[in-house]
């Protein structure tokens, strides 16, 4: 029932190709705003600043593609989480004196 239900919602089962297409199109969207923010910011720093070359767009482009393959993919959003919930366990097992010892260990630096 509920495959008839997401047909008719997605217009015969379109919803899957949409999601394939859409990913695409707002990558490149994201690209090209970043690329012109790149772009404006090096432009109005970069050559005053050092001394340093104008970029048009295209190269801008390239080096916001550059940065991104040299940096990573955007991985490490999760590990603050991951540590933060780790902590959460740890405190969770601690008895209320040794959390007191913690803390003011921690607030001693």
């Amino acid at each position: 029932m509920e495959s008839n239900e997401n047909k008719e919602k997605c217009g015969s089962g379109r919803c899957g190709k949409r999601r394939w297409i859409k990913f695409p199109l707002m990558f490149l969207g994201f690209l090209l705003i970043k690329s012109a923010v790149v772009m404006l910011l090096w432009n109005a720093l970069i050559p005053e600043i050092f001394h340093g070359p104008v970029l048009n767009y295209f190269q801008a482009a390239e080096l916001v593609i550059l940065a991104r393959v040299l940096l990573g993919f955007g991985g490490h959003r999760g590990h603050w989480r991951h540590r933060h919930g780790m902590m959460k366990h740890h405190l969770a097992h601690l008895s209320p004196e040794e959390r007191d010892k913690l803390a003011s260990e921690i607030k001693k630096g």
